[in-house]
């Protein structure tokens, strides 16, 4: 069982899967079926002193899970900077996002986006050119956590 528990109101039950398939036609992708259950059961919640371990073997705190709902409208209206290539899917409460990729090579990968750091124009060069850009200059506000975003939610830990 998971340590986590929805708000359970009216603002922030459990998506539907109406909200799903709208925020998976503005993508133009299928999501993982690991979000699909996620949102389904929990919708928001807050990950009160839960943290996850990364691949890289750090904890991350991710504060609160975005439902579908609130993600459609990440995607209709991202902050400035933020990757066409990845869903953001937990906010740290500081501005900064858990996100899952949903394209090219970050495609299933879970990142931790930083507000303060920007993608860059290098990258716009790649990205206006039609090639995916390179992790390394696409994105340095990008820290990898896990190939998968399966890992990530089965870890989250209660203390």
């Amino acid at each position: 069982m998971l340590g986590i528990s929805s708000f359970r109101s009216d603002r922030f039950g459990p998506s539907t899967p109406e909200e799903l398939a709208a925020l998976e036609g503005e993508l133009g992708i299928h999501l993982p079926h690991v979000y699909h259950w996620i949102c389904l059961a929990y919708g928001k919640f807050l990950l009160v002193c839960i943290d996850s371990k990364g691949d890289d073997g750090s904890l991350y705190s991710f504060g609160s899970w975005i439902d579908a709902r609130a993600a459609l409208a990440h995607v209709k209206s991202p902050p400035d900077e933020f990757s066409p290539d990845c869903l953001a899917v937990s906010d740290d409460g500081l501005g900064n996002y858990h996100c899952l990729g949903i394209r090219g090579h970050r495609r299933g990968k879970v990142y931790f986006w930083i507000h303060d750091i920007g993608w860059g124009p290098v990258a716009e060069e790649y990205v206006s050119k039609g090639m995916p850009a390179p992790d390394g200059i696409a994105t340095p506000c990008f820290h990898f956590i896990s190939e998968d975003i399966h890992r990530i939610i089965m870890s989250f830990v209660s203390y």
